[in-house]
């Protein structure tokens, strides 16, 4: 019986969720870049214009960029990835 609450209870991936300023929140919420929705704070890809909730698992960690967060959602960074790796190895 512990064994199988254990393997319930094992750590699972950890999400990053940057926390912002309230100026730089209500600056993004006027200009579209960001809402508040369902799942709480979304943020929009540069790239496919799609919102996503603005944590780790939908946007890589972007330490340099003001918002915590990369510009383009993990989809597009790869589909671009295997874009730019398909043309580099014709």
């Amino acid at each position: 019986m512990t064994d199988k609450i254990q393997n319930i209870q094992s750590p699972t991936k950890r999400l990053f969720s940057p926390v912002w300023s309230a100026s730089l929140t209500r600056r993004r919420i006027k200009s579209g870049k960001a809402l508040f929705g369902l799942t709480g704070r979304e943020v929009r890809c540069h790239k496919c214009q799609q919102y996503w909730p603005a944590d780790t698992e939908f946007f890589y960690s972007g330490m340099t960029k003001r918002g915590g967060l990369a510009e383009w959602c993990k989809a597009c960074y790869e589909e671009w990835r295997a874009e730019r790796r398909a043309r580099r190895l014709q």
